[in-house]
């Protein structure tokens, strides 16, 4: 986004069943947490969306593949950012299935109509686990550290998280540290084509 790229970030759900909301009801929780999205949007200067999946029940079926194939045709990243396939919540882990999944059905033009198949060969950045044997590539964030703790406030704040801007800074500064840069975002690299 600094660079002028266009971004989306994407949300496959409302988050209404979190246990940290101070909101009362599920549907409260989910303008709560679309409102929250929105916030983080302006702070990183990109575009918001978010599907309609119900909190934990993301899963992997043709129709969310072909959902997000149509998205991904609409848009034509040149990459995705997204969840690990190990990841412990269930709804992330099925988030990257679907994408691989829906990065494939991009490319098949009646899948994706009205829009016109996104046949790049595209990489699909997942955050790293340590199971993962994808190659790690680290992403020099030091200037942006300052948009990363802006963001991450706007939950420490709703959820009355504690040291978050020291936890912030000493996992990137730890992680930069690796690549022999300030503060940096590691990530593995999947491709699908």
């Amino acid at each position: 986004a600094d660079r002028g790229d266009r971004v989306v970030l994407a949300w496959m759900t409302s988050g209404e069943n979190t246990s940290m909301s101070k909101a009362q009801s599920p549907a409260e929780v989910a303008r709560e947490r679309r409102i929250h999205g929105q916030e983080v949007g302006k702070i990183i200067g990109c575009e918001v969306a978010f599907f309609d999946h119900s909190d934990t029940q993301v899963q992997l079926t043709r129709d969310a593949a072909v959902q997000m194939g149509r998205f991904i045709a609409e848009l034509k990243p040149a990459a995705i950012i997204t969840w690990d396939s190990f990841n412990s919540h269930p709804d992330h882990r099925e988030t990257s299935k679907i994408i691989m999944d829906a990065v494939r059905f991009a490319r098949l033009p009646r899948l994706v109509e009205p829009h016109t198949p996104h046949r790049l060969d595209l990489p699909i950045y997942q955050y790293v686990d340590d199971r993962s044997h994808e190659p790690i590539i680290y992403v020099d964030v030091s200037e942006q550290i300052d948009k990363i703790l802006k963001a991450v406030a706007v939950y420490s704040e709703a959820f009355d998280w504690t040291n978050v801007d020291e936890r912030v800074r000493v996992r990137r500064a730890s992680i930069g540290m690796q690549c022999g840069v300030r503060y940096a975002e590691q990530f593995t690299v999947r491709r699908r084509i």
